[in-house]
């Protein structure tokens, strides 16, 4: 048997294994999720210390959902990350990456408990909890909703804060970004740009007042004057507002940046590549995850000038991201990128799914499938006994 044969038939298994876990973790999560935030809300009613309990469960939460992700993409996540010292572990850290997809998100949190981390929690688009049983879960686990209108942002960002600054240890995470990149989110970049470098033309035309009554200003650094290819503009006023809110507990931030290499995929942005086409030819499982992170100690100076500051950070990674493409194309693989990193004194950490939770996983795919196979035995018995019926109904009439 060739290989590309064999592929593609390791790709529809894969394919039809996905689906029926998928099905499962679904159903799972709305019969479970209920059941444990129920009990989380009854002990802490009567006064009990909850802070243990969430964290099992959320790891319990990110190890299922991690394995269900690898049956799609298989285990090549690879993370870089300078040594972690024992006061980093315990000190309150705030976590900002790159949105490249809809599964960053497990990448950070895995990245996270495998290095350690505790309290971790995720600020996020308010349409993330569309679904109820997992917005019940995110709720439990201190995810902060965003509804993107800033009012309102602002009130929940404060709240969530407030319960930060009271906890032993807290790891918050925030895609800068507010979105993940691709084709849309591209095009207003560059409209964005457009009527930032138009205003920078009128500061140097106009009087002081001229520029006050029209209320012109810019965002983005002089320095910056074309888009970023590989990353989007981060929104600065939430970021401002969070840093704000955080200073006086924040002690460390976190910078991850996210590379996804999409071996053979003729795409441009990782959104392309994850549609339901590739998910069902098993083309996402070719995909290779690379974390690099760099530890940043968190001044008042950050705080002070936060909107140069995660410009200019993503700036770089936009930089470290094209250069990463470049190496793409004289490298098989990560391996070597991962190699160059090591001699830098980075460590690498892979991550792989729970043996037990694929296990259980599977379990609960075989479940479905059982169930699926019943309820079509039952269907086709029942479909057949109808047109027998019919049929002996006919003869007796015509007979």
């Amino acid at each position: 048997m060739t290989t590309r044969p064999l592929r593609n038939i390791t790709s529809l298994f894969r394919t039809v294994y996905f689906t029926f876990s998928c099905l499962f973790y679904l159903i799972a999560c709305i019969v479970v999720i209920p059941i444990v935030y129920g009990v989380y809300q009854g002990l802490s009613f009567l006064g009990i210390n909850m802070e243990g309990f969430k964290a099992a469960v959320g790891k319990l939460w990110l190890l299922v959902t991690q394995s269900l992700l690898c049956i799609l993409i298989g285990d090549n996540t690879y993370v870089l990350h300078e040594p972690i010292t024992a006061d980093q572990l315990i000190n309150n850290t705030l976590i900002i990456s790159n949105h490249t997809s809809y599964v960053d998100w497990i990448y950070i949190w895995s990245l996270l408990l495998k290095t350690g981390k505790e309290g971790i929690s995720f600020i996020a688009k308010e349409a993330v909890g569309a679904f109820y049983p997992l917005k019940l879960g995110m709720n439990m686990l201190n995810f902060v909703l965003l509804s993107r209108k800033m009012e309102e942002d602002r009130k929940r960002l404060k709240k969530a804060c407030s319960v930060l600054h009271e906890s032993n240890c807290y790891n918050l995470v925030i895609f800068p970004e507010g979105t993940f990149i691709d084709e849309q989110t591209k095009k207003r970049d560059i409209e964005f740009m457009d009527k930032e470098l138009r205003n920078r033309q009128l500061l140097k035309e106009l009087s002081p007042k001229e520029i006050e009554e029209r209320n012109i200003h810019t965002t983005i650094p002089y320095d910056i004057n074309n888009v970023f290819q590989e990353v989007i503009f981060p929104r600065v006023k939430g970021i401002k507002f969070l840093l704000d809110e955080l200073k006086p507990t924040l002690k460390n931030i976190l910078d991850c940046t996210i590379y996804l290499n999409m071996k053979g995929a003729n795409t441009t942005y990782p959104s392309d590549h994850f549609t339901i086409k590739n998910i069902i030819l098993g083309r996402c499982s070719r995909m290779q995850a690379l974390i690099i992170c760099e530890n940043i100690k968190f001044t008042n100076k950050i705080a002070e000038d936060s909107s140069n500051w995660i410009y200019n950070r993503f700036k770089k990674k936009d930089e470290l991201l094209k250069l990463l493409k470049l190496q793409r194309n004289d490298k098989d693989n990560i391996d070597e990128i991962c190699h160059e990193y090591k001699q830098k004194g980075y460590s690498l950490t892979r991550i792989y799914p729970s043996v037990k939770v694929t296990v259980f996983l599977s379990a609960g795919a075989l479940l479905v499938i059982f169930s699926h196979i019943y309820i079509l035995y039952f269907l086709t018995g029942f479909i057949y006994r109808g047109v027998t019926d019919c049929y002996k109904i006919i003869e007796a009439f015509y007979g």
